[in-house]
């Protein structure tokens, strides 16, 4: 299997509330996010839904706005 490190991400996920851990240094080329979006789903780093909830009621908001001025 060949991996494509242009396309690849790391996320680290973790408890904020738990005592501070020791994150290991990146992995060359691959970039290190603190969200990702997999199928169509946000996940964050701290398994919070803020994101993908803030991205659902816009779209959401967008759709009916355009519903509305039909």
């Amino acid at each position: 299997m060949i991996i494509n490190l242009a396309k690849s991400k790391e996320i680290i996920f973790y408890n904020p509330r738990a005592k501070p851990i020791s994150i290991p240094d990146p992995i060359y080329s691959i970039e290190r996010v603190l969200s990702v979006e997999l199928l169509g789903v946000y996940i964050q780093e701290y398994f919070n839904c803020d994101m993908h909830f803030k991205h659902i009621i816009t779209v959401s908001s967008q759709k009916l706005h355009i519903l509305k001025t039909l």
